[in-house]
């Protein structure tokens, strides 16, 4: 079987935000550039969050964990279980994911952009199966892509999406460890990458 984890989502008119003229990407850029204080709170649209979350392959046994919560639209649509309670962290209400020591098996988020190489590597020490971010395309760099590749994750999807907030295109990348896939399942993917090394 063919894994092709290139697939674009058609998102537009599925956003629950109302429709604002919006600036063009330089401006955005420019808006960035001048910030004092990083912005890092975007509440994903529940419908975008669904998308992500339904890409996961999961049985009732998995913990989930949402590490930044905010409103919940992540948390409310994680897979109902009657085996495990799924976990979750927000700093607003006193929970910092930086300091949560418990087990995941999966961590599915919207993670702070201005925090991304911290996440990550947060992500990488609790060592769930499955790791799925949204993040502008911007934050997936070479550096990024060969720290989750030394850490034993592969990539298994990549999705992109027009999500006003964010300049360019939001993407969704999701590794999972490449000792939790069938050895011809994980040459496939691995194959298909779409990080290929430094050149």
């Amino acid at each position: 079987m063919s894994v092709n984890p290139f697939k674009i989502y058609p998102l537009r008119g599925l956003m629950d935000e109302p429709k604002v003229k919006s600036k063009s990407p330089l401006k955005k850029i420019a808006d960035i550039a001048g910030r004092a204080v990083a912005n890092d709170v975007f509440i994903t649209p529940l419908s975008l969050a669904k998308i992500q979350i339904d890409l996961i392959k999961s049985d009732e046994c998995d913990i989930w964990m949402d590490p930044f919560k905010n409103n919940g639209s992540y948390y409310k649509q994680f897979p109902e279980s009657w085996i495990v309670q799924h976990q979750w962290t927000e700093i607003l209400e006193g929970r910092d994911f930086f300091t949560y020591e418990g087990h995941v098996d999966i961590i599915c988020s919207n993670p702070p952009f201005s925090l991304i190489n911290k996440c990550l590597e947060k992500f990488i020490e609790l060592s769930p199966r499955v790791i799925s971010i949204l993040v502008g395309a911007l934050n997936i760099t070479p550096r990024r892509m060969e720290m989750m590749e030394k850490a034993g994750y592969v990539q298994t999807e990549f999705r992109m999406a027009s999500w006003k907030p964010i300049v360019g295109m939001a993407v969704i990348f999701q590794w999972e460890k490449a000792d939790s896939l069938n050895p011809r399942e994980a040459d496939e993917i691995k194959k298909n990458q779409s990080y290929i090394g430094r050149h």
